[in-house]
């Protein structure tokens, strides 16, 4: 799936999960958490050469392409982080572990569970090493940017689980792959369907418990449930299935 699909996927999710909470939640842990998922978003990427990460989104049209287009300056930053912080020094451990049998491969160990959970911790360390360097501790804003991260990489995981070349979320303790009937061409608009579900979703629980449609208390259950449904659906809808 195309990087700028992950985005919007991504991003959409994140904002209606946070939409019940503006009113309460301090903006600048909202922006740190969309910022987290706009990059977790993209991040198991890293391990493709041509990924997006490595390059951001600079051209294009409309008003989305134009609000990132400064993303050619942070993404590229972010993503060789990623590739030769983390990346290639985890799957160097792998091979010598696995004596030879686990290699680096795109859809590997960045394109699991494991993989996003160790992409999120060592960028955190790194970031407290930093901090650190400088007389200072972690800040509160990382910490939420790290969280908003973790759930844009794991819902790169599952936009790509739809996709006919799936991917092993245990890798590389578990096998098991499972994979979809999406081919990942621009022609086959369901991402799009999915993200303007997310983004409906979105504005209906900005306004649901102002204007007394949805009580405050349960708004956030409902935008969970909400989004839950929607990415069942996606995943219903593209066959996903053991492979």
């Amino acid at each position: 799936m195309r990087g700028d699909r992950h985005v919007v996927l991504g991003v959409f999710s994140a904002t209606l999960l946070l939409a019940p909470w503006l009113g309460t939640l301090d903006p600048g842990f909202c922006l740190s958490a969309v910022a987290g998922v706009f990059i977790g978003s993209l991040a198991p990427d890293a391990d493709a050469a041509d990924a997006a990460i490595f390059r951001g989104f600079s051209g294009g049209r409309g008003l989305f392409r134009r609000l990132i287009r400064h993303t050619v300056l942070v993404l590229p930053l972010v993503g060789y982080v990623i590739r030769y912080g983390i990346y290639y020094p985890v799957s160097a451990l792998l091979w010598i572990c696995t004596l030879g049998t686990i290699r680096p491969q795109h859809r590997g160990f960045l394109h699991s569970l494991p993989g996003a959970f160790a992409t999120t911790g060592i960028l955190l360390l790194y970031g407290a090493l930093l901090f650190g360097h400088m007389g200072l501790s972690l800040p509160l804003h990382a910490i939420v940017f790290g969280a908003g991260f973790f759930a844009g990489a794991v819902l790169h995981l599952l936009a790509d689980t739809c996709t006919r070349g799936g991917i092993a979320w245990g890798f590389p303790f578990v096998p098991l792959r499972l994979a979809g009937s999406f081919p990942g061409g621009s022609r086959d608009r369901r991402p799009e369907i999915l993200a303007g579900l997310l983004g409906g979703g979105t504005v209906l629980f900005l306004v649901a418990a102002p204007l007394g449609m949805l009580p405050a208390a349960v708004a956030p259950a409902g935008a969970a449930c909400y989004a839950a449904a929607i990415w069942a659906l996606f995943l219903h809808d593209t066959g996903v299935h053991r492979v």
